[in-house]
């Protein structure tokens, strides 16, 4: 099976104890059990060992990685801790909030006109008698208290509220997409 081949071919790695160790998409193939038993494998060989992991499976890295190295067209963009990168990127604030009481373009409209929102989209269909949204906020604002004030002036019923942090894909889109990475890439040849 492509577990067995995967095992036979990261212990013929490891027989000279080398001290860099590269896998390129290790687990691409594997079923769930042997995804979690290489991604186990991984962490345990990078106690000793600096392994680095080349893969487009972003729940991985962020699941097996300490540091992440972004490169956009060869050059370096991004290269932190892994818990760090999200934090730096993280400009706007995140919250999902589950609401019922009025109909979903009524809430969103609400919601929309609550103050530093910057967006609002409806999350999937309805669920039972609420509707889910994502709501981001300009400059990391926390509107859950004015979220809550909102539901209780129309007497609306808060089903659920959580602030979310960025996905590691979010990052990495927002990476490959923005500007100012071309622009450092630019000064840095500059520089040269």
């Amino acid at each position: 099976s492509k577990g067995y081949r995967q095992r036979v071919g990261i212990a013929s790695a490891l027989v000279g104890d080398p001290p860099l160790l590269i896998f390129d998409e290790p687990t691409v193939g594997l079923d769930p059990k042997q995804i979690i038993e290489v991604r186990n494998l991984l962490r345990t060989l990078g106690k000793k060992h600096t392994v680095v992991l080349s893969t487009h499976i972003l729940s991985e890295v962020q699941a097996v990685c300490e540091r992440i190295v972004v490169i956009k067209e060869g050059h370096i963009v991004a290269c932190e801790r892994t818990e760090d990168i999200t934090r730096r990127m993280e400009e706007d604030g995140r919250f999902r909030f589950k609401i019922a009481g009025a109909t979903a373009g009524e809430i969103k409209d609400a919601l929309r006109a609550l103050r530093d929102v910057s967006r609002v989209e409806q999350i999937g269909g309805r669920d039972g008698e609420s509707y889910g949204f994502s709501v981001e906020t300009r400059g990391g604002a926390d509107v859950r208290r004015a979220v809550f004030n909102l539901c209780v002036e129309r007497k609306w019923t808060l089903y659920g509220m959580e602030k979310r942090g960025l996905e590691l894909e979010d990052v990495f889109v927002r990476l490959m997409d923005d500007e100012r990475t071309d622009d450092s890439r630019e000064n840095a040849r500059k520089k040269r």
